[in-house]
């Protein structure tokens, strides 16, 4: 299974929660999103045609 590390120097543990609105934790959930979208597609939709 492929794994992402998303490292935030700085940050403490569920940061994304706690201070939603802060640039950090924007990037941080678009990096989760954009790799959970990834994973989940299906392996058709990859294919030409």
């Amino acid at each position: 299974m492929p794994v992402h590390l998303e490292i935030a120097p700085g940050a403490f543990h569920a940061f994304d929660n706690i201070v939603e609105k802060a640039p950090i934790s924007a990037k941080f959930f678009a990096s989760e999103r954009d790799h959970l979208w990834a994973a989940l597609r299906s392996p058709a939709e990859d294919q030409p045609g």
